[in-house]
């Protein structure tokens, strides 16, 4: 469905076609309702299939003049959303409007826009100010010998330059520019304009690039530093949420020219991949496809893909535990220390919840080895330890299979010595968690 604003853009109706019939006495108007009739049919079609097809594809203002406060467009292309093609290429015709006049209006950000009166039966009368066209006469010689140049009679649009509030009725209306009054001087806002055509000049495109780039970058380090045996189920699902939806947005931003809805669309994808990293694994609403503001919805989604990206973190590799009968064993070395506690991730089995694991974790015996009967006989637990919080976690970027804890680096855990992790109250096994990694900063591990 198009949205409600869009609906009353939709125009006049299509008129029936004339009925053409041997013998009758032609008239300016048969010509006139046939063209309306075919321009309008098409029209109809081309907003059905392609809603956001209006915009701007070239604008060119004198920057001079802006400062004196004019805004005087040199040259523009642009489809009105109600089809109409404006050409103005500052030779034939000019198109400006008085930013002084309205200094007032704009000390706050202020869009100005591109009106036409809407076409209505009837409505091209001299003077009218509800007249689409003016009438002018132009010489156009013979295209088949070049010669005998006659003058014909064209109709042109009549554009005008408004600021959004002042749009009367009954007009099209497209948002070309955003200006300001501010530190005592007219300017232009990073305002986007809506285009059928983003090139890769654009400010929309070279930050979708620069997306992509962060994209690779951070599957790439996840790959090559996390890809180990250890580690490979892990590195895989992380690199698989990072570039799922690359390909799509790659062959779109190697275009000479791309929709910004297209775009939109394939960020709306990365978005869903990428989604699954965040801590609650479900996407998040997102603003709706907004084409006279495609920077607003567009850099709203950009934003949030790349909040997701920052929580994969660059900084950590996985070792495994040693499984024993017992439960699991892993020989600390002195750099993994770093006084921040060990981060530990238990993956769950076939039919087990986080509460399973949770419960076996808490129930455990975390000591050195050699002290589990001393520790028994006491009714102690050994190194304290706690689940990670949601937004900590997601830091990690482990699959939804996965249970993060801390451990606190306290007296039970030493550099050097084996460190335990085992539940004397789970003899069958059956409430053990599949797998133990612990997470170590990739400094640390280097060292």
């Amino acid at each position: 469905m198009i949205m409600a604003k869009d609906e009353k853009r939709l125009g006049q109706p299509v008129p029936d076609p004339v009925q053409w019939s041997e013998g009758m006495l032609l008239s300016p108007q048969h010509m006139q309702q046939a063209w309306l009739q075919g321009d309008a049919q098409l029209t109809y079609h081309l907003r059905r299939l392609s809603p956001f097809h209006y915009g701007v594809t070239r604008l060119e203002i004198d920057r001079a003049q802006l400062a004196a406060g004019r805004f005087r467009i040199i040259a523009l292309e642009a489809v009105m959303p109600d089809g109409l093609l404006i050409w103005i290429d500052g030779l034939s015709r000019e198109l400006d409007f008085n930013l002084a006049a309205v200094k007032d209006k704009l000390r706050m950000p202020q869009r100005l826009h591109l009106v036409v009166p809407e076409y209505h039966p009837g409505a091209a009368k001299a003077g009218d100010n509800l007249a689409r066209w003016r009438s002018y006469s132009s010489d156009a010689v013979d295209e088949n010998t070049g010669q005998d140049a006659v003058p014909v009679a064209r109709l042109q649009p009549m554009p005008r330059l408004l600021l959004a509030d002042d749009v009367p009725p009954r007009h099209t209306h497209l948002p070309i520019a955003e200006v300001e009054f501010r530190n005592q001087g007219f300017q232009l806002t990073p305002y986007q304009p809506p285009t059928p055509a983003l090139e890769p000049d654009d400010p929309l495109s070279r930050e979708c690039r620069e997306l992509v780039a962060k994209l690779r970058e951070k599957a790439t380090y996840v790959a090559e530093s996390q890809g180990h045996e250890v580690n490979r189920a892990e590195a895989r699902f992380t690199v698989m949420c990072l570039v799922a939806g690359l390909p799509a947005l790659e062959t779109l931003l190697r275009l000479p020219h791309v929709h910004p809805f297209d775009l939109y669309m394939a960020l709306q994808t990365v978005a869903g991949h990428t989604a699954v990293l965040r801590p609650a694994m479900t996407p998040p609403l997102t603003e709706p496809y907004d084409h006279d503001n495609p920077s607003g919805c567009i850099g709203a989604l950009l934003a949030q893909i790349d909040g997701v990206v920052e929580l994969v973190s660059q900084a950590f590799s996985a070792i495994s535990f040693q499984p024993i009968p017992e439960g699991f064993k892993l020989r600390i070395e002195e750099q993994w220390l770093t006084g921040h506690g060990l981060v530990v991730g238990l993956r769950m089995k076939g039919g087990q919840g986080p509460a399973d694991v949770l419960a076996w974790f808490d129930a455990a015996l975390i000591v050195p080895d050699g002290q589990v009967e001393e520790l028994l006989s006491y009714r102690l637990r050994g190194a304290m330890r706690a689940a990670l919080m949601p937004e900590e976690a997601a830091g990690f970027a482990t699959s939804r299979d996965m249970v993060l804890f801390r451990i606190a680096e306290d007296e039970y855990v030493k550099a050097g010595e084996t460190l335990l992790i085992v539940n004397p109250l789970d003899r069958s096994a059956t409430s053990r968690p599949g797998e133990i990694l612990l997470f170590i900063p990739a400094a640390a591990d280097e060292a």
